[in-house]
């Protein structure tokens, strides 16, 4: 009889709000509060200049998930994420973006040469990042989620 009490006050307990996730959220005018998020979670430089072109948050499950891409006229890696978090030669590499299928049209990374990498963040979560460099600035495409 204890047991089948128990069980119920943790399934009253979850039911009641402990599993109360966030929203999904797909857009290519994001608010300044889901910029801000992204900023946070993907370790973005904050004093960098940036055009967002889209993201896309997942936060209806147990782990979240961010996808952006954003224009920025910076080239150099250390000027576009913050350096205390995200080292500048770990991004050195091909990139290679997760891309489920049901991507909106600014999320492209296939239409370009990327360089970059996935790197565990000190939280337990990961980014994966690709950034496409020309003379005139950097196109980043960032993949964050929880594990």
């Amino acid at each position: 009889m204890k047991t089948a009490v128990y069980a119920l006050v943790l399934f009253m307990t979850l039911v009641s709000g402990c599993l109360d996730f966030g929203e999904d959220t797909e857009t290519d005018n994001p608010t300044q509060q889901q910029l801000d998020f992204c900023e946070a979670v993907m370790h973005l430089n904050t004093q960098m200049v940036y055009r967002p072109f889209g993201i896309k948050i997942i936060g209806s499950g147990i782990d979240d998930a961010a996808w952006m891409c954003f224009f920025t006229e910076e080239t150099q890696t250390e000027a576009i994420f913050d350096t205390s978090y995200i080292s500048p030669d770990s991004l050195l590499g091909t990139a290679s973006l997760y891309s489920p299928e049901d991507m909106p049209e600014w999320w492209n990374p296939s239409e370009y040469k990327l360089t970059g990498g996935i790197i565990e963040l000190s939280d337990g979560c990961f980014i994966n990042v690709g950034m496409n460099r020309t003379s005139t600035g950097t196109t980043v495409f960032i993949f964050w989620n929880e594990i």
